[in-house]
């Protein structure tokens, strides 16, 4: 599913000429410089592509897989191959790379006729590898060495005519890319016919964390992940044909290097297509930002973005039309996570349904992680704030972020239960902290409200009175109680010391705490006696609702209906002071 799902995206973008996507036989590499040919096929100078350090993107002919062994390619190769000389301090196997890269040539360019090929023809019959160290040519340096593609060109006028862009030339790569000769023929996986089958598979680039050369997401190289009766034929124990591993490898890495088809999530590096062609930059700029994918210029841009998106997804939600210019929600839709593993891909999720579908499980989720906040916060808490809060600030690598990227995105996008680690370590930073940041609050009341099965108008957006959970009015009370003491002695101590304890063992806290209100609220009376008795009634109000009941112990859901009133009352205090202020 995935391999076809990406073989018919890339015919999509072959129909497209604005894609630049490379057609069947070729391949987008990048070439750091060119051989400059003059028509009887000496070497006149070397000259950078780009910036010359990176190179620039040229689309090649298709290249081969090299782990290990020599394998020419035809017209852009390294140094080894083309020059016969390289950095790697082995000049024997650098003239093995260069016969064989000259009998490639040959064979393939021989009959052509035409000023580029005879150029290169006669290039390989009178190059002496050794020379161009003895007597350099105008360009070299030994950054030419040092392992970057190289190509050919002919000098044309002011300018040059490059090998890869020469009609007959492009001809001959064409071909070749029909001919399968020498692959064998099994049952494809993918078109269900018997076809030629590639035994490698092109390298995948741009996944983070993995090999920079690139990695693959099919390959077999070891006993152990054999088929029985397939010994050491690599690629034939998953049979794929060779135009579809050619189309999937292309569509795959022309998403992960395009900015608006990727994201990334802890570990996981998410790619998203969209089946219409017309439809496709538009839904996936709106799940890009959905997904707190997108990079914002600004911040003032940002905030816009997110209060637009915002109220989009309400509508969504709701039921309601969404019109959005170059958005299809009735559009299939795909969505794979892929992780660095060795020299290999792992797949972590592969999704399909149709736009508006992935989308109203988005507005779903952002619905039941609302919760009240600051007023400077954005308006939705995107999914990497909220892994993020999860995390030790301390910490050298992101651990919980990368374990948990995967299983929250798939219930996200699939409107599914939330990972139950996800709940717990949300816990547990809350007791390492012994703060509740408004992400806390937000995972805690989506757990309680998808996992625990509770009712969203009980667990309500912002600090709910006639809520009656006896874990939810202790999380209130202690709210109230810290406010007390904050009031008689201009700072509040009491959650550093007893917030933990408050949380999980109720019945050995709470006489503490109440008897040492009684002189706060003391004090706060004869100070300002108003607000003493604002306090005083609130906190009444509250042991009322408790009936002077303090439990022994409290589960962990109901740890969470605790940090989450605690959560919710106390910024219900500051939004009263907000307006007040206002």
């Amino acid at each position: 599913m995935i391999i076809s799902s990406l073989a018919n995206y890339y015919g999509r973008l072959l129909e497209n000429p604005a894609s630049g996507v490379a057609k069947p036989g070729w391949c987008e590499r990048q070439v750091k410089f060119m051989l400059e040919l003059s028509p009887d096929g000496q070497l006149k100078s070397v000259i950078p592509c780009g910036d010359g350090k990176h190179g620039t993107s040229k689309i090649v002919p298709e290249q081969e897989k090299r782990s290990s062994g020599i394998k020419a390619n035809f017209l852009c190769d390294t140094s080894s191959y083309l020059l016969g000389v390289d950095g790697k301090g082995k000049p024997e196997r650098a003239l093995q790379c260069f016969e064989a890269s000259k009998q490639l040539h040959e064979s393939l360019l021989s009959g052509v006729d035409s000023p580029m090929a005879a150029a290169i023809v006669n290039y390989f019959n009178l190059w002496n590898p050794g020379q161009i160290l003895d007597n350099p040519i105008p360009g070299f340096s030994e950054e030419v060495l040092e392992g970057g593609n190289l190509t050919f060109c002919l000098e044309d006028g002011m300018t040059w005519k490059e090998a890869c862009n020469e009609p007959s030339i492009k001809r001959v790569c064409d071909e070749r890319a029909q001919n399968d000769e020498g692959q064998s023929e099994m049952v494809s996986l993918v078109t269900g016919r018997r076809e030629p089958i590639a035994r490698l598979h092109p390298a995948i680039k741009g996944v983070v964390g993995a090999q920079s050369m690139g990695a693959s997401l099919v390959g077999f190289n070891c006993e152990a992940f054999e088929s029985y009766g397939h010994a050491k034929e690599q690629g034939r124990n998953a049979p794929v044909d060779v135009k579809s591993t050619q189309a999937y490898t292309t569509a795959l890495n022309y998403l992960l290097a395009h900015r608006g088809h990727r994201g990334r999530f802890g570990d996981t590096t998410v790619v998203f297509w969209s089946s219409s062609q017309t439809a496709d930059q538009g839904n996936c700029s709106v799940l890009s930002l959905a997904l707190g994918f997108s990079i914002f210029e600004s911040k003032e841009s940002e905030s816009e973005a997110t209060s637009n998106l915002k109220a989009a997804l309400e509508r969504l939600q709701a039921g309601k039309p969404v019109d959005i210019e170059g958005v299809s929600f009735g559009d299939e839709f795909y969505l794979l996570g892929l992780a660095p593993n060795a020299a290999r891909l792992s797949v972590r999720f592969f999704l399909r349904d149709s736009f508006g579908e992935v989308m109203r499980h988005v507005a779903d989720h952002y619905r039941i992680t609302d919760v009240c906040h600051a007023a400077f916060d954005p308006p939705i808490a995107t999914p990497y704030r909220l892994l993020d809060s999860l995390e030790n600030p301390n910490a050298k690598d992101p651990v919980i972020s990368s374990q948990l990227s995967a299983p929250l995105m798939r219930s996200i996008l699939q409107g599914a239960r939330y990972p139950e680690a996800l709940f717990q370590n949300a816990l547990l930073r809350v007791r390492a902290t012994k703060t509740v940041k408004r992400e806390h609050a937000a995972i805690i009341r989506a757990y309680l409200i998808r996992n625990a099965r509770m009712e969203e108008k009980e667990i309500t957006v912002d600090v709910n009175p006639s809520n009656e959970n006896e874990a939810y009015v202790l999380g209130r009370t202690f709210a109230v109680l810290e406010q007390i003491q904050e009031a008689a002695n201009g700072k509040a101590t009491i959650a550093d010391r007893y917030l933990n304890a408050a949380c999980s063992t109720p019945a050995t806290t709470f006489p503490v705490l109440l008897k040492l209100s009684v002189a706060h609220l003391s004090k706060v009376s004869r100070d300002t006696p108003g607000r003493g008795v604002y306090l005083e009634k609130a906190l009444g109000e509250l042991m009322e609702m408790q009936q002077i009941s303090f439990p022994k112990r409290l589960s962990l859901i109901d740890q969470g209906s605790f940090l989450l009133g605690y959560y919710q009352q106390k910024q219900a205090r500051y939004k009263k002071n907000d307006e007040q202020e206002a």
